[in-house]
């Protein structure tokens, strides 16, 4: 496991824990807070296995689908399942970039799966994945 020397550079470090584990499970405020970040993906990689709170700006559902995906990708990459989650990830906000990386994904492949799908694209995936 990496060191957690990375908390101290967070945007984060000394916010209060509600904000990042609200009672009301509302997220959108800390999910905001950690789009600036510098160490969004060392916040990210922690986090991944942490069942509560926003981490790397991903809730806990988010984080999950991350996980099957990156585990998926593995062992069945062409699953359709995979776009489906490409396109939710994007759709919560997560930046190609920073989707490519964390899934070890090209960002092209990125961009081309969240076009691929057959389904309405969502404005969010729009603004995301320029048409």
């Amino acid at each position: 496991m990496r060191g957690l020397s990375w908390q101290d550079r967070a945007r984060c470090a000394g916010a209060g824990l509600e904000l990042f584990f609200p009672d009301g499970g509302d997220t959108r405020r800390a999910k905001a807070f950690c789009s600036g970040c510098q160490v969004w993906g060392d916040c990210l990689a922690y986090g991944l296995e942490e069942d509560h709170g926003v981490w790397g700006g991903l809730n806990r559902a988010e984080r999950a689908r991350l996980r099957r995906l990156r585990q998926r990708l593995v062992v069945a990459p062409h699953d359709p399942a995979n776009t489906a989650d490409i396109r939710r990830l994007l759709a919560v906000g997560l930046a190609p970039e920073r989707l490519s990386e964390v899934a070890g994904l090209e960002v092209s492949v990125v961009i081309d799966r969240a076009r691929r799908s057959s389904r309405k694209r969502s404005a969010r995936i729009r603004q995301v994945v320029p048409v």
